[in-house]
């Protein structure tokens, strides 16, 4: 997506997008931290990511550190959705994935399939790595 506007709307799911910052590359919020963006520095910048690009990982390969808020078994998957610092993170599961509400999950992706809008122009980044 060139933009968050088209970033939000588009699939189903939504784009998860959580408000951050990246310090020499790495992007940092509340319960989330990944590296894998370069060398950017950038105070206000947005991480959007697919559900079906996360996966529960355990809390030391974790991305994303939260309680479950909500857990939905749509048929095909199952959706369970983190809240880390305030803002919501769904990932996309197996249909036998069974989670609690409240119960600490940790998730992961890889940096290459993750997206990374300018907070306030709201346009995406474009990184030479990804």
């Amino acid at each position: 997506p060139a933009n968050l506007f088209v970033a939000g709307f588009i699939g189903n799911p939504a784009m998860n997008l959580v408000e951050g910052r990246l310090h020499s590359g790495v992007f940092e919020a509340e319960g989330v931290r990944m590296s894998g963006f370069g060398t950017l520095t950038q105070d206000k910048v947005v991480l959007g990511v697919r559900a079906e690009d996360l996966r529960v990982v355990g809390a030391d390969a974790a991305h994303v550190h939260g309680d479950v808020f909500s857990f939905e078994l749509t048929g095909d998957a199952t959706l369970a959705t983190l809240k880390p610092g305030g803002q919501f993170v769904t990932a996309k599961a197996g249909k036998d994935y069974r989670a609690h509400i409240g119960e600490r999950l940790g998730l992961a992706a890889d940096a290459s399939r993750c997206f990374l809008f300018d907070g306030q122009t709201q346009n995406r980044l474009r990184l030479t790595h990804l």
